[in-house]
């Protein structure tokens, strides 16, 4: 990020993209690529992915694997940013969908 920021500016749409419309590898390494390259914009990027992850967390999405592994890596590699947001999300998406 910080040695070559032209690069780390073509791939972060690249893997914004695989951590919502990939597969569960591509989500879960592009999570990562994202989370060890990234300097400054953590917050925004992450924030973006769980939003745009939302809408394919039901059983009926084709990425509803793929939308758990990116919420997954993004609570393991970043617990203390988004704890609330994510439980949050998981509950009324993941939990509650389960009970019906």
């Amino acid at each position: 990020g910080e040695v070559f920021p032209r690069i780390i500016q073509e791939l972060t749409p690249v893997c914004k993209h695989f951590a919502v419309r990939g597969t569960t590898k591509q989500a879960k390494h592009a999570i990562r690529c994202l989370y060890v390259n990234l300097v400054d914009n953590h917050a925004t990027v992450f924030a973006e992915i769980l939003e745009n992850v939302k809408e394919n967390l039901n059983p009926e999405s084709p990425y509803y694997r793929t939308a758990i592994v990116s919420v997954g890596h993004i609570a393991y590699n970043l617990p203390d940013k988004y704890p609330v947001h994510i439980k949050n999300t998981i509950s009324r998406k993941v939990r509650l969908q389960n009970k019906f």
